[in-house]
């Protein structure tokens, strides 16, 4: 008797394409000095995770947290960039 199983396909991981999306609209609108969607396109850009993201960050490699906290500290000077009204 055989049993035959049968495989899903693998679900495509948008992580990746999704923070460079954000993460480049982001640049392309602080260069451009709009600082309200820069804050907002580069933060959410953060949500999409690039690495693997079932791991916890602290179990993470140090460039993995150094990049993920710089872009953190980046948005938040973003963020202050817009509250200051610059």
């Amino acid at each position: 008797m055989t049993n035959s199983t049968t495989s899903k396909p693998a679900a495509k991981n948008w992580n990746k394409p999704g923070y460079i999306i954000f993460a480049a609209l982001g640049i392309f609108y602080a260069i451009k000095q709009d600082f309200a969607n820069a804050c907002v396109f580069w933060n959410i850009a953060v949500v999409f995770d690039p690495f693997e993201h079932s791991k916890p960050l602290r179990n993470r490699p140090l460039y993995q947290r150094v990049w993920l906290v710089v872009h953190v500290m980046v948005g938040f000077t973003l963020f202050l960039l817009l509250v200051a009204g610059r």
